[in-house]
Order: C-alpha cells, then sequence, then structure tokens
C-alpha cells in the first residue's frame, strides 16, 4: 500500500493544550523506547479520529499511537 504525501499545516493552540500533547508524546515514548513519536504524528493520529467521528473516511496509518480515551 502506498502511503499517501504528508502536508505540513500550521495550528495555534493555547499554552495547556501544547503542554498536554507534550506529555502524552512524553508518556508515549517512555512506554515505546523502540519508536519515538512525534506531535506530528498525534495531531494526525487527533485528527484522523475526529474525522473518523464526523463520519470521514481515513488512512489506517493513522492509527497505532495510545491515547488515553
Amino acid at each position: 500500500m502506498s502511503r499517501e504525501r504528508l502536508v505540513s499545516i500550521t495550528i495555534s493552540v493555547p499554552k495547556s493544550y501544547r503542554d498536554q500533547l507534550r506529555k502524552i508524546i512524553a508518556q508515549s515514548n517512555l512506554d515505546n523506547l523502540d519508536k519515538a513519536t512525534s506531535i506530528s504524528e498525534l495531531g494526525r493520529k487527533i485528527f484522523g479520529q475526529y474525522l473518523e467521528k464526523l463520519g470521514y473516511e481515513t488512512k489506517p496509518e493513522l492509527s497505532g499511537i495510545k491515547t488515553k480515551n
């Protein structure tokens, strides 16, 4: 399966959101020392989950990052 080309976007979030995202990334990296997770990967996961919730089709490669429900 070919992977869709990734494009860059810029968003602004409150500092408290950024801090929470950093904590999620740090915990994910501690839980899986073999693969570093980036905030970009987490952002793609969040966007993907939101689009699925709205009924849009998303890419399977957006899964795989552990998030707290």
